[in-house]
């Protein structure tokens, strides 16, 4: 009970942030911080998930379609929320020396992703940069610096339908002529279990107050006023990443319209 209680007075404290002048970056920087400060790597390692946010071997799988679907040693490549690192370490070993950047709004996730590559031991990683983004643009970061491969991993189902568009339109300026942007959503469907709410005193609530679902018909709108172009990945329904089945969560390449 206590902690429904304290998954519930996230609810007002974002509308506290909002009031006092606080974006949705700065709100959702402050929960994950505060939810990942007394975590390890060591930690998350003895979890050994298979499946969900802790899974390791995800970053594998991702890195593998994505060379598929023309990834190359020698792209620039920005992984934009990069987390704790499950992405980075494939990434940066098949990647030429200098072509990774990793961004997130979490200077936890950003120090559990150094902790990771620290505990390696291994001459195989490169160089590689990581940025805490939270009150940064891409530009306050990297400057002018334009991508081949740009990828939202767990991203875009942790933000608004507004906020997705204002992230979106940021990474466009970031991306070359030919380059490609990646990212996964919960696609909202009526078919999807009824497990996006609950019930507490009577009344019905969002589930929590950081994971959001869009329909085909949301992202859609999105990319045709940014003059962008998606195509959804269908092998990524295979990938079983999650507890629940893939077949609600998407994984999409974006490019720029012809």
């Amino acid at each position: 009970m206590l902690t429904k209680i304290k998954w519930i007075l996230l609810f007002p404290l974002r509308y506290i942030f909002l009031m006092l002048g606080y974006g949705w970056r700065e709100y959702y920087s402050l929960i994950i911080n505060r939810q990942d400060r007394d975590i390890s790597i060591k930690d998350i390692k003895d979890k050994k998930h298979k499946k969900h946010f802790w899974a390791l071997e995800i970053g594998n799988k991702v890195k593998e379609l994505f060379i598929k679907k023309g990834l190359k040693k020698s792209d620039d490549f920005l992984d934009y929320g990069c987390g704790y690192g499950r992405m980075v370490l494939p990434l940066i070993k098949y990647l030429d020396k200098n072509k990774y950047i990793g961004m997130d709004l979490s200077k936890e996730r950003i120090r559990l992703a150094n902790e990771f590559i620290a505990s390696l031991n291994t001459k195989v990683i490169k160089k590689h940069r990581f940025f805490v983004s939270v009150n940064k643009t891409i530009k306050d970061l990297v400057g002018e610096i334009k991508f081949d491969k740009i990828l939202m991993y767990s991203v875009i189902s942790h933000n608004p339908l507004k906020e997705v568009h204002k992230i979106l339109f940021e990474l466009k300026k970031h991306l070359k002529k030919k380059g490609k942007i990646f990212f996964d959503y919960q696609s909202s469907h009526e078919n999807i279990p009824n497990d996006y709410f609950i019930s507490f005193m009577g009344f019905t609530l969002k589930r929590s107050v950081k994971d959001f679902r869009f329909s085909n018909k949301d992202i859609s709108n999105v990319m045709d006023g940014l003059g962008l172009k998606y195509k959804e990945l269908k092998e990524f329904e295979k990938f079983q990443d999650s507890i629940t089945s893939n077949h609600y969560k998407k994984l999409v390449m974006v490019q720029f319209k012809d």
